[in-house]
């Protein structure tokens, strides 16, 4: 199985976005950022980091290559177009479930959140980072009622503020401003 990393090594930044991430632009970008950056670490250091993430997306993983497609082409002889597809979509659900399920096991579940998730959590390191609210105060998402822990949002704004690689303020602290007159 073919290492991410040793294949990045090894080819043009083009090709092994197209290899590996059917040519997208950020994959392209990525890669020429990444071969920069090793470009300028000694000879000695190995080449774990992908991208702009301190730890690397992919340090120290290995990347499987893409599955073949296992299952048998539609045979109009057997079945018609519409079992075919209910057929083949249990079966790869089965199929995708497992694999799931088996990364869960194996603890190889991505460090990013999900995407409604990381725009949710953005907005409240905007809320906390900017605007200076506490982790309390958004917690109860502007209302009297508590919708989430202050707990849950302090991760939540730690991890996007490691994600993108900013340093949090120091948290206000509680009662009066010292000097302050009476």
């Amino acid at each position: 199985m073919p290492n991410i990393l040793s294949d990045l090594e090894k080819s043009g930044s083009d090709e092994w976005a197209a290899r590996w991430f059917s040519g997208a632009r950020w994959a392209t970008t990525t890669a020429k950022m990444t071969k920069d950056y090793w470009g300028i670490l000694p000879a000695d250091q190995p080449k774990q980091t992908f991208g702009r993430y301190g730890g690397g997306l992919f340090a120290g993983r290995e990347i499987k290559t893409p599955e073949p497609f296992p299952y048998a082409p539609w045979n109009p002889d057997r079945e018609n177009a519409s079992q075919y597809r209910v057929r083949l979509k249990a079966e790869f659900m089965k199929h995708l479930d497992a694999q799931i399920e088996a990364q869960k096991r194996e603890r190889k579940i991505s460090r990013l959140p999900d995407d409604v998730k990381l725009e949710r959590d953005a907005r409240w390191l905007v809320r906390y980072h900017f605007r200076r609210e506490t982790f309390a105060e958004i917690a109860r998402g502007g209302g009297s009622a508590q919708i989430v822990s202050p707990d849950t949002v302090r991760k939540a704004v730690q991890n996007v503020a490691q994600l993108i690689e900013i340093d949090l303020r120091a948290p206000d602290l509680a009662g009066r401003p010292p000097n302050q007159p009476d």
